[in-house]
């Protein structure tokens, strides 16, 4: 037991080291790696090949942040006529070598800063859109920044203008090498384009006021019907009446072909009037039906003239 205690102790204190040791192994090794990149860079600019230096002195910087890193980053990026970038740096560099109390990266950092002066490129951006959200080669920028010269390196540059509710502007615009001057004026911002309105066409009558129309037209018709067939059997009464009256008085008739017409007369008549009463009310409710059904609203069609303007 008291091996098997002592090896597990052993265990543990084995995976403890490994732990500890883990992130130190790491630091080192991204130390290793931030190192071989410097002296990489740092051989390539002695070439003079800055293309090929900064990329390796940039990686090592961000690995492993120094005074001495950053330093050669900043002359690197002068080699390549990067003057706002490598002023920002060698600012930065001198800041931090005078912390640290080295003078002599203090020394070379103040002397290219020197040589910078007269080099470095500005833009003066003016807006008169009040408020709004300035953004230069993807940087925001505070509205402080409107009217003051900015640093910016050689080369192509695109400005965007933004506020709410209103279009963005993008400007894009050259700068040159070596210390010039630019000035970007962006007008006020545009409210976004309204689609001009469509003239609206007659709106189909609804289903429901289809169906209604249907039904009173069938209620119109069948009560046409009904009236006509009401009719028939009004002149069938009249008629059947008449023959009965022609064979004897039908007071005092016992003339029995007398008495069938005179009944069938009267059931003639009956059927006449309720076919022609029923008729003549689905007639009327027919027509109420489809004098009040829904129909489409009469809209009037305007044409669009000049400018998305309606006319009418």
């Amino acid at each position: 037991m008291a091996r098997w205690f002592l090896g597990l102790l052993g265990l543990l204190m084995g995976l403890t080291t490994l732990v500890a040791a883990s992130p130190a192994h790491a630091d080192e090794s991204r130390r290793s790696l931030a190192e071989a990149l410097f002296q990489a860079g740092k051989s390539l600019m002695a070439d003079g090949r800055y293309d090929e230096a900064c990329p390796k002195l940039i990686e090592s910087q961000r690995l492993e942040p120094g005074g001495g890193t950053l330093l050669l980053l900043g002359i690197c990026h002068e080699g390549q006529h990067k003057y706002a970038t490598a002023q920002a740096e060698l600012r930065a560099a001198e800041s931090m070598a005078r912390r640290d109390r080295r003078s002599d990266r203090e020394k070379l950092a103040a002397r290219r800063l020197a040589e910078l002066e007269g080099k470095v490129s500005t833009v003066t951006i003016h807006t008169a859109e009040g408020g709004a959200s300035l953004v230069l080669d993807g940087t925001s920028l505070s509205s402080d920044a409107v009217g003051v010269p900015l640093p910016v390196d050689p080369g192509a540059h695109r400005l965007d203008v933004s506020a709410a509710g209103k279009t963005t502007r993008s400007v894009t615009f050259e700068i040159g090498q070596t210390a010039e001057r630019r000035e970007v004026s962006v007008p006020a911002l545009d409210a976004p384009p309204v689609a001009p309105k469509q003239g609206v066409a007659p709106e189909p009558p609804s289903s429901a006021g289809r169906t209604r129309a249907w039904v009173g037209w069938g209620a119109t018709g069948a009560g046409a019907v009904g009236m006509v067939v009401g009719s028939v059997f009004g002149v069938r009464a009249l008629a059947l009446n008449g023959q009965a009256k022609d064979l004897c008085d039908p007071a005092r008739c016992s003339n029995p072909e007398a008495i069938d017409k005179n009944d069938g007369a009267r059931t003639s008549a009956t059927i006449a009037t309720v076919a022609i009463g029923l008729g003549a009310a689905f007639v009327v409710t027919g027509i109420v039906l489809v004098l009040t059904a829904p129909r489409a609203k009469a809209s009037a069609l305007s044409q669009s003239g000049p400018g998305g303007v309606l006319a009418f």
